[in-house]
């Protein structure tokens, strides 16, 4: 058994309070009040729900096709608890209406996640409804941002044509087909929604409808025959966010692979130097190795396992976490998924797959026994070869499957259907968090997750990788790439995980800097911006600050000409550090404007400056070429 499946809740942490119709986790209260669903859902002491969340139907009396349906009025929820325990809790809401019973299975796990199994059925004799809606009101200014598992697979999203899957929720709202998941919230906080399966779903039109008011309404289905012997059942999920404390920012510094093969052979040169080199450009985590090549190598070489030993002591010492890589096709020989294999029950269907050198590899899915299996590798790389980490390249999040020899996907009279093995993935991530936290000191988990931010796995990573799927564009400089669409997708602080943005751009390497300044995310590169950044923050002390992005409409710092973007780590009194940087094409010269009362300072102006080399400041006056940046220290001038 893996370590940590006894109850117990690892840090950060705490556990469940259940106080009659409150259930209460890190920095969350869900209040069911007398309904069926959450009454009130507060996210650090911000409500989220502007109305109870409820059901909405319309029935017929008597099956009569040429009635418009009565809307039903639910009578208060009874509310029973079936299990208390600090990591979980578990629960029933029954109410009834004129013509339906319904009733909801909770679990409430201590991350913050709430999964309902709802059944609807007739009380006495059969009804004709009309439509079943799932209905969430949302507050304004908790809605004006969305994210949403990609409404294609992902082997079928067309990067280049299709619509993003995150952005800005327009003035006219959002209107979706049913997709998996679906977060709404802003910079700060918000609240997702996903479920497994669309199986028995029937909607009318749109699935997702958000409006104008930013009520969010879920079309379960049109028009149904519900009878006391045959229900309406559907299961599905909420996760209010952020799901955790916020590492600081500049905890996770990771990079790609810093330490190749070579490494790992025994004649190989010392590692430290290259350790050390990447340690002073402000690196201190990186992947070095393959799971399956550590643990199946490591058994039977004992040359190789002395080689990975001196390696990991190189990296302690130069402060770097070195991490093993798990893959979807991360696997020994012996191992390996082909659609001829014993594996195959591990396989994706539709398969999914990519061609290698040494043939081509089937991708497994985390709903089958790949799951089981990789957990034991982890757990003996972590106990046996001294592993302080891992990088997953695509296990830590769901992908549509329809494999039904492991329990994915689901069949009816129109064909077989994929679905989202996201409690599968959840699973696996929890148990591969209690596993890094096994040993004398934290392990490290950095999840990749480009286009799929699924809360409900990501809440036990303690960064994601993003944008790989974009990694040639960037915001605003593309039609349909918003940077509004990257702060849902990369933001950390409204999911409460640290955020890493995959760059693979050469062409704009200050481009790349400035967004990640802006956005509050480390930029790790070589070129010594990390280094400045780091000290810099520690400096300041910028993690106890208030983070003021650039979209936010008062700003301590600002600039005359509106093309600049400008975020700031806020400390009234000793005042700020401040990013201004260049995201348009143009040349751009401005003055700095300070908001002296936010500041509370007599005389701001600028102390020191970190700038790229496309960036001039002369006291309060800037001047930026496209791209530029500049990280500022703004304090008391007269002192």
């Amino acid at each position: 058994m893996v370590a940590g499946a006894n109850g117990a809740v690892p840090p950060p942490w705490r556990p469940i309070k259940a106080d009659g119709r409150f259930l209460v986790c890190w920095n969350r209260v869900y209040d069911f009040g007398d309904g069926l669903f959450p009454a009130r859902v507060n996210s650090g002491g911000h409500e989220l729900l502007s109305a109870p969340m409820h059901l909405a139907v319309k029935v017929d009396p008597q099956p009569d096709p040429t009635w418009s349906g009565v809307d039903q009025v639910w009578e208060p929820a009874a509310f029973t608890m079936r299990r208390q325990a600090p990591d979980v809790v578990e629960f029933v809401t029954r109410a009834q209406s004129q013509a339906l019973l319904a009733e909801c299975q909770w679990r409430f796990e201590f991350d913050g996640m709430l999964l309902c199994e709802l059944s609807v059925r007739a009380r006495n004799k059969p009804v004709l409804a009309r439509r079943m809606d799932l209905v969430l009101p949302l507050t304004p200014e908790n809605a004006m941002l969305y994210h949403h598992n990609p409404i294609k697979p992902i082997a079928q999203w067309d990067f280049e044509h299709d619509p993003f899957n995150s952005g800005a929720v327009p003035a006219e709202g959002l209107f979706l087909p049913f997709v998996h998941t679906l977060w709404l919230g802003n910079e700060r906080r918000g609240l997702q929604w996903f479920a497994e399966s669309d199986e028995g779903l029937a909607p009318l039109g749109y699935f997702a409808s958000l409006n104008r008011e930013r009520r969010l309404t879920l079309n379960l289905t049109g028009l149904r025959k519900l009878s006391p012997g045959r229900p309406f059942r559907f299961t599905f999920g909420l996760i209010a966010s952020p799901v955790k404390p916020m590492l600081p920012t500049d905890a996770v510094r990771w990079s790609w692979q810093i330490i190749g093969d070579e490494s790992l052979k025994p004649d190989c040169p010392d590692p430290s130097p290259r350790l050390e080199g990447s340690a002073a450009a402000g690196i201190n985590s990186s992947f070095a190795v393959n799971i399956t090549e550590l643990v199946q190598r490591g058994r039977r070489d004992r040359d190789f396992r002395r080689a990975w030993q001196r390696l990991n002591r190189a990296a302690e010492r130069a402060g770097i976490t070195l991490q093993a890589c798990i893959s979807w096709s991360t696997m020994a020989e012996g191992h390996r998924a082909t659609p001829e294999g014993i594996t195959r029950d591990w396989l994706m269907w539709p398969e999914l797959a990519m061609d290698y050198e040494e043939g081509r590899l089937y991708y497994p899915c985390v709903g089958g026994g790949f799951r089981e299996w990789l957990l034991g590798v982890c757990e003996e790389g972590f106990r046996d070869f001294g592993l302080r980490g891992v990088y997953l390249d695509g296990p830590g999040i769901a992908v549509l499957c329809a494999n039904r020899a492991h329990g994915c996907g689901y069949e009816d009279e129109r064909g077989i259907h994929q679905t989202l093995p996201i409690l599968a993935a959840r699973d696996l991530m929890k148990r591969l968090y209690y596993i890094s936290r096994s040993g004398p000191e934290p392990g490290l988990i950095v999840a990749h997750m480009s286009g799929f931010m699924q809360l409900p796995s990501l809440s036990f990573a303690d960064a994601t990788l993003g944008t790989e799927h974009i990694a040639g564009w960037y915001p605003d400089q593309n039609p349909r790439y918003t940077l509004a669409g990257f702060r849902a997708e990369v933001g950390g602080h409204q999911y409460g995980i640290p955020s890493l943005w995959l760059y693979k751009n050469s062409d704009r390497p200050t481009l790349y800097n400035a967004l990640s300044l802006l956005h509050d995310l480390v930029p790790a590169s070589f070129d010594g911006t990390t280094v400045a950044f780091t000290k810099a923050y520690n400096d300041f002390g910028a993690f106890e600050a208030q983070w003021v992005g650039y979209w936010e409409s008062v700003r301590p710092v600002d600039t005359t000409d509106s093309r600049l973007k400008v975020s700031s780590y806020l400390k009234p009194g000793p005042g700020t550090l401040t990013t201004v940087a260049n995201l348009s094409l143009d040349q751009v010269e401005a003055t700095l404007t300070f908001d002296r009362e936010a500041l509370e300072l007599g005389q701001p102006g600028v102390l020191e400056v970190v700038a790229s080399r496309e960036a001039t400041i002369a006291s309060e006056r800037v001047s930026f070429a496209p791209g530029g940046w500049a990280l500022l220290r703004i304090g008391d001038t007269s002192r």
